[in-house]
């Protein structure tokens, strides 16, 4: 052995000087325990370890590497050199929050998460998700799992230290919708859907939910008397918006009478009411009342034994419209007439007039032949004609028959609309019958 090294081994001892090495978060500022810390002196390791170890260090440099937060970072010292040696590791805390615009607040039963580049999960939680991550401009960003599918937030750099929320903004809005029956007047209970968008929402009556913006279909399905009818439309939503919003459905309502032509009920009778090439009502009575949707032709039927009567209606949204249906006898039918008994008046005139006319000449003849009338005697004026009494009696009698028939027809007149009235008032409304 040289006798020389022994006392260059005390000189490296006496010159070697004690170094601490603390790894520090740069977020929070408390020490990286838990991280692993390797020491190289060239391309010799002087120590692997973990925490913040004090090491006895000669003069020179050093690189020192740190395995934290799933990454390596590195750092060259000197020594001597400051003491404690701190190398910062630079991170960032991120949270994950989904903000509903119709609601105007934090979703706090929505699901979020945290995204890194590589699209993986890095923290998750139910309104709120928190996560330290590395910030050496590696991008981050926040996913929120709603009622209408993922959703998320923009991609964003963190600084280091930096405490940063990122947030998926849900455009939601809320949509209330009520059904209203125009020719009632009133809320109807009536079924309201909404679909679009991956949504099914139904309600009777109303229906009120919370959407993501965008367009709608809505139809109304109107179970009436009439038979059931469909009444759609379309609504488009903004974010944020809150739309209360009435669907006036148009309806009408048809009342049917089945009366005869002078307007007297038919307590019997049968009364169809068909629209779209289908039948609608099929109700037997003197009338019903049929609530449909309006703006629509209907055809109304009513039939009893051998009449039958067919009415095209074409009825407005909102109109409680009367149809009377007046049934009369079919064609062919076979009508009977009793005659009435010739009376003896008109004979007896007839054989008197015809004696009188033959015993006038006879007499003329007698009285000729006894004397000659004077030279001065004037003629007596002659009798009319048979044929022009005749005539004037025919003129009379046809005026005297067509006065009296204007005023029967006048009499039937006045009757019919009175009892027709009166037909409508004693039925009242009509009874409302289910579709057939």
């Amino acid at each position: 052995m040289r006798p020389w090294l022994p006392l260059l081994l005390l000189s490296a001892l006496a010159l070697a000087a004690s170094v601490q090495i603390q790894v520090v978060d740069g977020s929070t500022g408390r020490l990286l325990n838990g991280s692993m810390v390797m020491v190289w002196q060239g391309g010799e390791l002087v120590y692997v370890g973990y925490g913040s170890p004090t090491l006895d260090l000669a003069p020179g440099t050093y690189l020192v590497e740190i395995y934290a937060f799933n990454a390596w970072f590195n750092q060259t010292i000197s020594v001597p050199g400051a003491n404690p040696i701190r190398i910062v590791i630079p991170t960032a805390l991120l949270y994950a929050r989904a903000w509903d615009m119709a609601a105007g607040k934090y979703a706090d039963s929505w699901t979020v998460e945290i995204l890194g580049p590589d699209n993986a999960t890095l923290a998750a939680g139910r309104g709120v998700a928190e996560a330290e991550v590395v910030a050496t401009g590696a991008q981050y960003r926040a996913a929120a799992v709603t009622p209408y599918g993922v959703l998320y937030g923009d991609w964003t750099t963190p600084q280091p230290g930096q405490n940063l929320t990122l947030v998926v903004q849900v455009p939601t809005a809320f949509l209330q919708l009520e059904a209203y029956d125009v020719a009632l007047g009133k809320p109807a209970n009536f079924t309201v859907r909404i679909s679009g968008n991956g949504v099914e929402a139904y309600g009777v009556g109303a229906v009120r939910r919370e959407l993501l913006a965008g367009r709608y279909d809505v139809s109304v399905v109107a179970n009436l008397s009439g038979g059931v009818f469909s009444y759609d439309t379309t609504v488009s939503l903004e974010p944020g918006e809150n739309r209360s919003e009435v669907l006036r459905v148009p309806t009408a309502v048809l009342y049917l009478y089945a009366q005869t032509p002078t307007g007297s009920p038919i307590p019997n009778a049968t009364i169809l009411l068909y629209g779209g090439g289908r039948l609608l009502v099929n109700a037997t009575g003197p009338s019903v009342a049929a609530e449909v949707l309006g703006g629509q032709t209907y055809t109304a039927v009513a039939r009893y034994r051998n009449m039958t009567a067919t009415v095209d209606v074409a009825v407005e949204p909102g109109a409680r419209l009367p149809v009377y249906l007046n049934l009369s006898a079919a064609v062919g039918a076979t009508i009977r007439v009793t005659p009435q008994p010739a009376t003896s008046t008109s004979a007896s005139s007839a054989a008197t007039s015809t004696a009188s006319a033959t015993a006038g000449p006879r007499t003329a003849a007698a009285k000729a032949t006894t004397a000659a009338p004077a030279a001065t005697t004037t003629a007596a004026a002659p009798r009319p004609p048979p044929a022009a009494s005749s005539l004037w009696a025919l003129f009379m009698a046809a005026a005297g028959a067509l006065a009296l028939a204007l005023a029967l027809a006048l009499l039937a007149l006045v009757a019919m609309a009175g009892r027709r009235l009166k037909a409508s008032e004693d039925l009242g409304p009509p009874e409302v019958v289910e579709a057939a």
